[in-house]
């Protein structure tokens, strides 16, 4: 059952051949092909003499699978990338620093979006329908701001995107999914976005508001920031040295991330903090101190 359609009845098997273990084992298994980010689900199984659910008050209850991931393979029409906290990096006609979210065009021909929705509910994925008269030409990208404000001038949704992570899904007028999406936790003016541009996975970079993704670009020079955080060398091979320059030297919080938004390392600061990067794969990181963000690039 995927979010927002009928349950559908499916046999499960013991032959050794639906990741059920060995065949007649007594082991129970069936191969699903995901076709949204949210699937729900129950069991029944029966014999001669008795039947049961799991959950027993199916199907007012159900279990559910959640993929992390875009689980669906770019189309003509996808989301290119959305920022989820944008405190300087675009300002809408208004001069408000809003969420957005940029769609592209990867076909040849233009695309007519009245009647297509946007949604961040798993559960309805018509909670924004686009208005009349807006078209997307063939590569051309198109920008929504997500402030739930409908009544600005422009394409203004009525949902906002949380930072903390969620799920945000696009569909043709017939509510049919085109793409989707789920993140985690986004830290501030950083984006998500597909990489390659309008085909690639997503991955967190900086942003290219309206504009092709260039992916996560490492830095060769060091970085200060307002706090005082120099990060050396950068970029790094074994170790990175993570110093504070500034005057008073309380302990702050220092948090690492990978580009998938996973934290890998979290400790304290007052002036001089040394990190082993030896195990790190090579790529891009970001390193937050009390809410400010600087990239660190692992050769």
């Amino acid at each position: 059952y995927f979010a927002g359609d009928r349950f559908n009845k499916f046999e499960m098997f013991d032959d050794g051949a639906h990741n059920d273990g060995a065949a007649n084992d007594g082991i129970y298994g069936f191969d699903l092909a995901p076709q949204s980010v949210l699937t729900q689900f129950f069991i029944y199984a029966e014999n001669d003499n008795i039947g049961k659910f799991s959950p027993v008050r199916a199907e007012h209850e159900y279990h559910t699978i959640t993929a992390t991931t875009s689980l669906i393979t770019p189309g003509d029409l996808v989301i290119n990338e959305f920022m989820a906290d944008n405190e300087f990096t675009q300002a809408d006609q208004d001069g408000e620093y809003d969420d957005w979210i940029e769609l592209y065009n990867n076909g040849t021909s233009p695309i007519n979006l009245e009647g297509y929705y946007l949604s961040d509910d798993l559960s309805s994925f018509t909670k924004w329908q686009f208005p009349a008269g807006w078209t997307i030409e063939p590569e051309g990208y198109l920008i929504i701001w997500a402030d739930d404000d409908i009544d600005q001038v422009g394409l203004h949704s009525n949902f906002k995107l949380s930072a903390n992570g969620e799920s945000l899904s696009l569909s043709d007028p017939s509510a049919n999914l085109l793409d989707q999406v789920t993140y985690f936790e986004l830290a501030e003016d950083v984006s998500y976005g597909r990489y390659p541009n309008g085909v690639g996975d997503f991955q967190i970079m900086d942003p290219t508001f309206n504009a092709e993704n260039m992916g996560t670009v490492g830095i060769a020079h060091l970085e200060k920031s307002d706090l005082g955080l120099i990060i050396f060398p950068n970029p790094a091979n074994d170790y990175i040295e993570v110093k504070l320059d500034a005057e008073d030297q309380k302990n702050r919080t220092v948090e690492i991330y990978n580009l998938q938004g996973i934290k890998i390392f979290g400790g304290t600061i007052r002036e001089k903090l040394i990190i082993e990067t030896s195990d790190w794969t090579p790529g891009l990181y970001i390193i937050g101190l009390e809410g400010e963000y600087q990239k660190v690039t692992k050769l």
